[in-house]
């Protein structure tokens, strides 16, 4: 091996990185806690680093507990730069005028329109109005602006930032909502340089690019040969070991689709299931690709575990469909076409470019040039307001999470609607109930999005919100909809579906939620609540009876009476329930709007770390 995959083409030692972190945050009077997860199987680490006494935070990977820390705290920076540590900052104007940033514009239509951007190119080319008059443009521009509109109340005011255009070697203003909107935290990155953390950004692009191009296509892949993988001996000693592992088939895989991109994935097949699981990794040098696939599949918990992710389906159901895709990018959770297995390969394995004596800005070049080229433009925006080098990096028709069709950005209205009715429960109604409901079953199905903690917008802790406990808080919420609607019927259906749930992991439902499905089916055959309230009396102890007589007595106050009333404007309630850590958010987004008042970054420097710029 070569200095550079020693040291996981890495400018520092691990232990240089995390010392420095630690630094910054001392500065900062910011305190975090570890948490270590077992040894996984593969012999890899992982740890979870949060703010202290909170559940905010990022979680850490690597082949030795000093490269996961590095990972765990590195990523801090880089989400926390991005103000994206947490929830999705839908804010509102702050003391200072600002709403996300001290370098942000605000931009009318026609100015959006007049940037000209590879963004705003793309939604136009995605809807074949790229031809199109002013009218047209600014119309689509406005209905992708709704989300926003009901956080400022301005109808024709974009909030725009900042970022380096590569194509264009300026800067472009892209609008905030509508970018974080369709690529959400992908392309962020972090870094001991500039060049290594923009490396790393487009390494992630890349492999979730790949992942939708196998997917899509329907490849099969080539295994890597054996003699290739023991060129890389920290892998093969452990890949070595999987591989003994009763129970469980391991492979890795040849994700470059022909030596393009160097992307692999370690595959493991749980025997006589039908259960997979795929995780690909992206780097540069293909042996840290590999060492990604395996301590990103291997993270908080055992590696066999990651099989459970996707099962074989020869009528390749689901596979295609852009939350299944966004699912296998977020958890790895998701369908892959039973193609993936095919004894013909789509491709031969071929070794991609070895660069492992390649300087940081050389390897650099090779991404942008070689593997990503000119078809794309890449946009950088330099957040390294506490001198660590962050950034978040757009690369228009490659780095999407999701489509970006008009019926995503309607979603993302609704989940802002929903998000004020998570607060405020009493303002539930006829007509927004619908509403309601639709985000809730469409959000069911994406990994990561179904927390009511996440859609409250306020990070309510999960023992204020009935049913979250089990991660089911959207589908208790589901059913009281139902009742609320009076739809006993539908309520009964989705009762027992979690129910069911919680049986098929192991849960043990708590008495009070198996009262309310006796209760609800109560309701369905004797449409009396006393009556079915005197029946339960007979089997649950009197302060279940209670609590079910009060909450379901006039269908009109269930949420009201199911969920707290949490405005946030008055902190002292907060601090009293101790209901949600929002405020302690709040203050780190304090706490960066200073740092970024006191470093201004000019976007123009991002060429300058590209080269094109002396």
């Amino acid at each position: 091996m070569k200095e550079r995959q020693k040291m996981h083409f890495k400018s520092k030692n691990p232990e240089e990185t995390v010392e420095y972190i630690q630094y910054i945050l001392k500065q900062h009077q910011i305190e975090v806690e570890e948490e270590w997860k077992d040894e996984s199987l593969a012999n890899t680490y992982s740890l979870r680093l949060s703010i202290k006494n909170t559940n905010i935070g990022t979680n850490g990977k690597g082949l030795t507990k000093g490269y996961a820390r590095a990972s765990a705290y590195a990523e801090f920076l880089e989400r926390f730069q991005n103000n994206l540590l947490s929830i999705y900052p839908r804010t509102r104007l702050s003391e200072d005028n600002i709403y996300y940033s001290y370098d942000e514009k605000l931009m009318e239509v026609k100015d959006v329109i007049e940037d000209n951007n590879e963004l705003i190119k793309k939604l136009f080319k995605d809807r074949n109005i790229e031809n199109a008059n002013f009218d047209e443009k600014s119309d689509l521009l406005l209905r992708l602006h709704k989300a926003e509109y009901m956080l400022t109340k301005r109808q024709n005011i974009f909030i725009t930032v900042p970022f380096y255009s590569k194509r264009k070697k300026g800067v472009n203003y892209l609008p905030y909502n509508i970018y974080a909107s369709m690529y959400g935290s992908n392309g962020m990155c972090a870094g001991n340089t500039p060049q290594e953390a923009i490396i790393q950004g487009l390494s992630e692009i890349i492999e979730r690019y790949v992942q939708k191009k196998i997917i899509q296509g329907q490849y099969s892949l080539p295994d890597i040969p054996i003699q290739y993988i023991e060129k890389f001996p920290e892998i093969y000693v452990r890949y070595k070991k999987l591989k003994s592992i009763e129970g469980f088939s391991f492979f890795l895989k040849d994700c470059s689709l022909g030596g393009k991109y160097p992307v692999a994935a370690l595959v493991i097949v749980e025997n006589n299931s039908g259960y997979f699981g795929v995780k690909l990794g992206c780097h540069p040098d293909f042996g840290v690709a590999m060492e990604r696939a395996l301590t990103e599949a291997a993270q908080g918990g055992n590696i066999t575990d990651y099989c459970r992710r996707s099962k074989l389906d020869f009528s390749n159901n689901f596979v295609d469909n852009e939350v299944n895709i966004t699912n296998t990018f977020k958890t790895g959770r998701g369908q892959y076409p039973y193609s993936l297995f095919k004894k013909e390969k789509s491709f031969e394995f071929i070794p991609v470019r070895d660069v492992s004596e390649m300087n940081d800005q050389s390897v650099l070049d090779y991404m942008i040039n070689e593997v990503i080229g000119e078809e794309y433009d890449i946009l950088i925006r330099d957040v390294s307001y506490l001198n660590f080098p962050s950034f978040h990096i757009i690369i228009p028709n490659m780095s999407e999470m999701g489509s970006g069709d008009n019926k995503g950005f309607d979603l993302v209205a609704g989940m802002t609607l929903v998000e004020y009715l998570i607060n405020n429960p009493g303002e539930i109604n006829e007509k927004n109930c619908p509403i309601l409901l639709y985000v809730l079953y469409t959000v069911s199905r994406m990994d990561l999005n179904s927390s009511l903690s996440v859609l409250s917008g306020t990070l309510l802790h999960n023992d204020m919100i009935p049913g979250e406990e089990f991660n089911l808080g959207w589908l208790y919420m589901v059913v009281l909809c139902y009742v609320y609607q009076n739809n006993y019927e539908k309520a009964s259906e989705k009762m027992n579906l979690f129910e069911d749930i919680c049986s098929g992991r192991g849960v043990k439902i708590k008495p009070f939620f198996r009262a309310v499905n006796y209760y609800i089916t109560g309701m369905l055959e004797m449409k009396s609540h006393e009556k079915t309230i005197e029946y339960l009396k007979l089997f649950f102890e009197e302060e279940i009876c209670q609590k079910l007589d009060n909450i379901f007595c006039n269908p009109a106050d269930v949420f009201k009476k199911s969920y707290i009333y949490h405005d946030v404007r008055i902190k002292e309630d907060c601090v009293k329930r101790g209901c949600c850590d929002y405020h302690l958010y709040q203050d780190l987004i304090r706490l960066m709007k200073k740092a970024q008042l006191k470093n201004m970054i000019q976007q123009e420097r991002v060429g300058s770390y590209l080269c094109e710029i002396s």
